[in-house]
C-alpha cells in the first residue's frame, strides 16, 4: 500500500513537473527550432485557443473553421515570441496568457478587416457565382466603385436581392452569417447561396449594366 504522504507530495509536485515540461517543450520549439516540439505544443494547447476565441460574441459571425483560427493564432504567437523574448515569460501561466491574447487579437483583427472592406466590384460577384469574368472585369475597368454600386442597386428592385448584395459584397459577410442575421428572409444557408447566384446572373444579363461597358 502506498504511503499517503507520497501521494500528497506527488499531487503537489505534479503541476510543477508539468509546467517545467511545458516550458521545456516551448523552449525546444522556439529556441531550437524543433518542429516536433512545436507540433506537440500546438496540439497540446489548440483546445485552449479555440475555447478562448469562442468566448467572444463576434466569433459567431465570422464563419471560419478551427484550422483557420489555430493557424493564425499560433503564427502570431511564433512571430512575437522569439528566442530572445522567451525569458520575459516567468511561468507557464504568463506564456499561455499571451497565447490567449494572440487568439483574441486574431479574432478582433478579422472582425475589423471585414468591417473595413471597400465596396465590391463585379469581379467579386463573378468569383462568388462562378460567372464569366469578361463582363465583370470590363465593368471594373470603366466604373468607379460608387458608380458601379449605384448601377447594381438600380438593377435590383427587390429588397432581399439588395440585402444579399450589400451584405455579401459590401460588408463581406459569408452565407452562414447572412442566414444567422436574417433567417426570416433566408431560412437556410442554401437559400442565401441560391439567391446570390440568381442575383449575379440577373446582373450579368442586365441591359443597363451592359450598356455601361459597351
Amino acid at each position: 500500500m502506498e504511503d499517503p504522504t507520497e501521494d500528497a507530495q506527488r499531487i503537489q509536485t505534479k503541476p510543477k513537473d508539468a509546467e517545467a515540461a511545458a516550458l521545456e517543450l516551448v523552449s525546444r520549439a522556439i529556441r531550437d527550432g524543433d518542429d516536433g516540439a512545436w507540433q506537440t505544443f500546438v496540439g497540446e494547447y489548440s483546445r485552449l485557443v479555440l475555447a478562448h476565441i469562442r468566448r467572444f460574441p463576434s466569433y459567431a459571425f465570422v464563419c471560419e473553421d478551427d484550422d483557420y483560427w489555430l493557424n493564425r493564432t499560433f503564427q502570431r504567437f511564433a512571430q512575437a515570441v522569439r528566442p530572445e523574448r522567451l525569458d520575459r515569460f516567468p511561468n507557464l501561466a504568463a506564456l499561455l496568457g499571451y497565447l490567449k491574447l494572440c487568439a483574441q487579437s486574431t479574432l478582433l483583427d478579422e472582425v475589423r478587416a471585414r468591417r473595413a472592406r471597400p465596396h465590391v466590384s463585379l469581379e467579386q460577384l463573378s468569383e462568388a457565382a462562378e460567372a464569366g469574368v469578361g463582363f465583370e472585369e470590363s465593368v471594373v475597368q470603366r466604373l468607379t466603385a460608387q458608380e458601379l454600386w449605384d448601377a447594381v442597386m438600380q438593377a435590383l428592385p427587390n429588397e432581399s436581392d439588395r440585402l444579399i448584395v450589400s451584405l455579401s459584397f459590401r460588408d463581406g459577410c459569408k452565407p452562414c452569417e447572412i442566414h444567422a442575421q436574417h433567417s426570416d428572409r433566408f431560412p437556410s444557408v442554401a437559400d442565401v447561396y441560391r439567391t446570390k447566384r440568381n442575383v449575379v446572373e440577373r446582373l450579368r444579363r442586365d441591359s443597363r449594366l451592359r450598356a455601361l461597358v459597351a
